[in-house]
């Protein structure tokens, strides 16, 4: 239960208890309609739709996330190539492994 003490002394923060993310999404629509800066919510789940209500853009995590394992992957197909075409050819049956037979590269 929350100190209602705590929330008549202090004039600088506002203390929200909700327990349907609805009225969390409605009260917070409210209070940005009424100019009231809203600096974030803590919730013990994801609320849906709740990172626009306040006004949060979108993160650039994903790209960067995205090129970091498109980087790994090319990295690792490369140095399985090198280490088994270029410097350590394994031929076996008289057939040496080529660009052709990609597929021996790919980790299961």
């Amino acid at each position: 239960m929350v100190d209602k003490s705590i929330l008549l002394d202090n004039k600088k923060f506002t203390l929200g208890v909700f327990d349907d993310p609805d009225k969390l999404l409605h009260a917070v629509d409210k209070l940005k309609k009424k100019g009231v800066k809203i600096f974030d919510c803590y919730t013990p789940f994801p609320v849906h739709h709740l990172d626009k209500a306040l006004g949060y853009e979108r993160s650039n995590l994903t790209i960067g996330a995205f090129l970091c394992g498109l980087m790994g992957s090319l990295s690792g197909f490369t140095l399985a190539y090198s280490m088994n075409v270029v410097d350590w050819p394994m031929i076996i049956g008289g057939k040496p492994n080529s660009i052709g037979m990609f597929t021996s590269f790919i980790p299961v």
